[in-house]
Order: structure tokens, then C-alpha cells, then sequence
């Protein structure tokens, strides 16, 4: 009976059913876990079953937006060429389940698994869903583990956005950075909440990319490798649940100097609606205060550096994602109004402030 439509209806049913973005979007800040790319639903992959005719239709759009294991890579691009869908993927989650994690044999050079998957294929979104060393280890960055006993951080997640437009860099690759002129980041770091149980809690080191970055004298004062990869940044996302102040400070350093192209700035360090991660950590030593006061201190040290690269840099845009909890607006209001004069950012009411005076304006 399917079969007999005409082939207008069926594009307008495929069009339909592929329409929702794909769960990984939406799990993104969600605490990083092996759910991200999983649906709820699957209406294409029960379409495909229909008939071969319906799955050569299908085929392109449901793999539009896919995920492999970094284990099996060679697996999947065999599988991508079989069926010639190199031009067909717009977005690929990659996920490791362990640091032991290595790529499957793959033809042709001893080169990284990104490489080897984007040579292949020219995604506007690649998220990596990792250890912490793992997502090092693509960046090459020496994640300290060692205190990782604290924070029983097992996945953060790393997203990269591009335009697929622009011109694409054949020179080696370094590092996953600079295989393509990325526009955007997101990193999940995960929550740091455990570590509130233990004694002076806040001289325990995350084991994140961004904590080696900003600690490190040669990164932050001649660049190294890192600057390249990151300079086409235009929009950072970071999201952990109640980092330290000392570690947002840290973060902070990392992106003034390795970002210089950034415009526009995200931050959410409180658990989302659907966290109940608090309630059961507060059954253990922690002072139940400490969290909230780490992130209030830090909201205001990031106000602190986006008026600074508001006035030296191209920064116009600063999102507080946790205005959307009503027992904190009162007080992220305070702290940030507080280093972003209204003369020169305008706060909207939801949480983005916008900055509204240019340098060259302040002596006409």
C-alpha cells in the first residue's frame, strides 16, 4: 500500500518524520552519558524496515545524524562508503567508552581516528563523548587524572560546530581542533559535586582539558599548537555542575588567551531541572552552602573577563543559562550588574546580557 504513494507524499512523510533535531542536541548539557544519542523514538529506522524500496529512500536522511563507537571507526566509514553516505552526514557523535579506547584497523596511514573520519566525511557538528584523557588526547593535552578519586567524572562531553561552507585546511592535522575552521564549542566538563565531601576540597584539580590549559605557562603565554585550532572560535558554551571558583578562573585564562575570536559567551554551572544530583549528594559531608557560594563567586569572575573582552576584544554576547532557576536570578543579577555597567551591556531580563557600547564610542 506504501508503495503505491506518490512519490511527492513520500518526500513530504520523510520530511516530516526527519524533521525533530536529533537527541543529542538536546542532551548536550544534559550530565554526559552514553544516553545522549539515544531516541525515544525511532520512526525512520521503522520505516526502512517497510520495504528495500522505502530504505533506499530513507537511508540518506537517517543517517543525516549519526553516532559510531571511536573503537570501531574503521567500521563505520566501510559501512559509509558501502552505501555512499560521505556527503549525506551532517552531524556524528563519537563515543568512547573507556581511556583504552583505540580505532579499529583503517586502511591507508597510521594517522588519529579523526583523521581518518574526516578525511572521509565533512560533518557541521562532531560531539566526542569521552573519558577526560580521551578527549586529551585529541586535543593534545595532558589530562591530570589523579584526582579524579574526588570528582568520579567517567564522560565530559566535547562539541565542535562549523559552517561547511568555508575552505577546508588539507594541511596534517595536529590535533581534532584544526581539522576544520570550527566556529563553535561546547564542553560538558560534568559535575564537580563529589569533590564537596572532602576536606579543602577546592585544591583538588579537575581532570579537564581546560584546567591543563589554563595552568600552563607555555599555553598561555606563546600558544603553542593550541591558538590555531582555536582562533576561528566565535561562540563558546561551558556547562559544569558548581565547578570551584578557581577552576572557572582557570577556564577563564584559557579562553582569553587561546579565543581571540570570540564574540559570544555561554555558561550554565548549575544542575538543569532534571538533575537531581544535589539531593543525593548533600547526604553526604559537604557544607550544602559551599556550592552555592563557588558559583556566585564565579559568575562574577566571569562578569570580570567579559567586560574585559568586551572592551579589548570582539565579545558582545554573555548568556547566564542558570537565570532560568528563580532562586537565583536575584543574585546572578547582582553579581554581574555589578562588573557590567547598564550604559554599556543591556541585560534582556532572561539572562543575556548584550553588550551595547563600542570601545570607539566611549571617546568620540
Amino acid at each position: 500500500m506504501l508503495d503505491r504513494l506518490p512519490n511527492e507524499l513520500i518526500y513530504l512523510i520523510l520530511a516530516q518524520l526527519s524533521s525533530d533535531p536529533p537527541p543529542s542536541y538536546a542532551q548536550l548539557n544534559a550530565p554526559p552519558s552514553l544516553d545522549i544519542a539515544r531516541a525515544s523514538a525511532s520512526p525512520l529506522k521503522n520505516l526502512v524496515r517497510v520495504s528495500s524500496h522505502y530504505a533506499e529512500l530513507v537511508r540518506p536522511l537517517l543517517f543525516a545524524h549519526c553516532r559510531c563507537n571511536l573503537a570501531r571507526i574503521g567500521d563505520f566509514l566501510s559501512f559509509v562508503a558501502r552505501f555512499s553516505l560521505q556527503q549525506q552526514i551532517t552531524s556524528i557523535v563519537v563515543i568512547a567508552l573507556s581511556s583504552d579506547d583505540n580505532p579499529d584497523d583503517v586502511k591507508g596511514s597510521d594517522d588519529t581516528w579523526w583523521c581518518h573520519l574526516l578525511r572521509e566525511i565533512n560533518p557541521s557538528r562532531l560531539t566526542l563523548l569521552a573519558p577526560p584523557t580521551v578527549i586529551g588526547q585529541a586535543v593534545a593535552t595532558n589530562v591530570m587524572n589523579g584526582h579524579n578519586w574526588a570528582f568520579d567524572i567517567s564522560f565530559q562531553t566535547l562539541c565542535l560546530e562549523q559552517d561547511t561552507q568555508s575552505a577546508q585546511d588539507t594541511s596534517p592535522w595536529p590535533t581534532l581542533l584544526h581539522t576544520r575552521p570550527w566556529k563553535s564549542i561546547c564542553f560538558n566538563e560534568s559535575s564537580s559535586l563529589k569533590a564537596y565531601n572532602h576536606y579543602e576540597y577546592f585544591r583538588h584539580r579537575v581532570p579537564s582539558i581546560f584546567e591543563a590549559w589554563g595552568n600552563s605557562p607555555r599555553v598561555l603565554t606563546q600558544g603553542t599548537i593550541l591558538q590555531g585550532g582555536l582562533a576561528n572560535v566565535t561562540h563558546f558554551r561551558y556547562t559544569a555542575v558548581f565547578p570551584f571558583n578557581n577552576h572557572i578562573w582557570t577556564v577563564l585564562r584559557a579562553v582569553r588567551a587561546l579565543m581571540p575570536s570570540l564574540k559570544s559567551l555561554s555558561a550554565q554551572l548549575a544542575p538543569d531541572r532534571n538533575n537531581r544530583v544535589l539531593e543525593t549528594e548533600l547526604r553526604g559531608s559537604m557544607d550544602p552552602n559551599d556550592p552555592w557560594m563557588e558559583l556566585s563567586t564565579g559568575f562574577s569572575l566571569m562578569a570580570k573577563v567579559v567586560r574585559e573582552l568586551g572592551e579589548k576584544g570582539p565579545l558582545e554576547h554573555f548568556q547566564v543559562c542558570d537565570y532560568d532557576i528563580e532562586a537565583l536570578r536575584s543574585n546572578l543579577s547582582a553579581v554581574i550588574g555589578a562588573e557590567l555597567a547598564p550604559s554599556q551591556w543591556k541585560h534582556d531580563g532572561y539572562g543575556t546580557w548584550i553588550k551595547t557600547l563600542r570601545i570607539d564610542d566611549k571617546n568620540p
